[in-house]
């Protein structure tokens, strides 16, 4: 692993959503999507925020940082 700089667009490679949490305090309330990007420079574990609508593998997405 490395750091380097990256885009703040990527493309959607995969996502999960998570509907039930066992582990309390872990941050966002379920249900949540958990989503992987690729940028130019690197691929990253990030959440997603979608609305109502699902995500579609390929989407357009910007990275807030």
């Amino acid at each position: 692993m490395r750091w380097c700089e990256t885009s703040s667009q990527g493309v959607l490679f995969t996502y999960s959503v998570i509907v039930k949490s066992e582990v309390t305090g872990a941050g966002a309330p379920a249900p949540y999507t958990v989503a992987y990007v690729e940028t130019d420079g690197a691929r990253l574990l990030s959440n997603l925020r979608h609305g109502s609508a699902m995500p579609n593998i390929g989407d357009i997405v910007w990275l807030d940082y």
